[in-house]
């Protein structure tokens, strides 16, 4: 996974090896928070923290961390048994994330119990409107196959509005439950990867029902990840192929 930083770095996440910050003009890669067990899924916030998941000490869960953008003084804000997909909202104010059955919560950054914000099940990562407004992710609903672009009110007791996805996500994106949505920075519209049957590319969708386009033009490889720089200029991609072999064994005694 990939997030732009405030100050124009890049926080790279695997569960495999941890976090890193990456200088994207020199290459320079740097650890962080190598002292935790299976930090993953960071997401930088506008005042210069980053939110990820991570195993306390001793424990089989995983809960969401706060920490500072170089990784110092990080501190465990939930106790759920597995908490993930970790975002600011805009004001870093909030820590929203997915918890241990797949539904929606949201938390005070500074500290505090975690609240439900929808009882459905999330299957991408969590995006926050930039007028604070709306939460948007993939769900489910009962009796329909169909993946729907679920928008939550956060500051109403309106009911959540579906959408359907305009073009079919990435295959295994949508099977582990944690492909990339994001807001445009006028809150009208939402992008996320799409896969055509060569290659991933990222899809702009339209909030009012407006013909959605394409917004990259890959010929291969697949979309893991996504993030738009804080000044809206940038675009970090991470993107990948899977290889594969088949293996022939015989029975030597037959």
């Amino acid at each position: 996974y990939v997030s732009w930083t405030r100050d124009g770095q890049l926080i790279t996440s695997a569960a495999a090896t941890g976090l890193a910050l990456l200088n994207p003009d020199s290459g320079v890669k740097t650890p962080i928070l190598s002292q935790l067990s299976i930090p993953n899924f960071a997401r930088a916030c506008s005042d210069g923290h980053i939110v990820f998941s991570a195993a306390p000490a001793g424990k089989i869960q995983v809960n969401i961390w706060l920490a500072d953008a170089d990784g110092g003084n990080p501190r465990k804000l939930t106790s759920g048994k597995s908490d993930s997909l970790p975002v600011c909202s805009r004001d870093a104010k909030t820590v929203f994330h997915r918890d241990a059955d797949g539904k929606p919560e949201k938390l005070p950054l500074e500290g505090g119990a975690s609240q439900p914000i929808a009882d459905l099940a999330v299957f991408s990562r969590i995006a926050i409107s930039p007028d604070e407004k709306l939460a948007a992710f993939v769900t489910f609903r009962m009796g329909d196959p169909k993946e729907k672009l679920a928008l939550v009110p956060l500051d109403s007791s309106q009911p959540p509005r579906y959408l359907d996805l305009e073009r079919p996500r990435e295959t295994s994106l949508a099977s582990f439950g944690s492909g990339p949505v994001r807001f445009t920075a006028d809150g009208k519209a939402v992008t996320y990867a799409v896969f055509d049957g060569t290659a991933d590319n990222i899809w702009l969708q339209h909030l009012d029902g407006s013909p959605g386009k394409m917004l990259t033009d890959f010929k291969s490889d697949l979309i893991r990840d996504f993030d738009y720089s804080f000044d809206g200029k940038q675009l970090a991609i991470i993107r990948g192929h899977r290889e594969s072999d088949i293996v022939l064994i015989r029975d030597s005694e037959k």
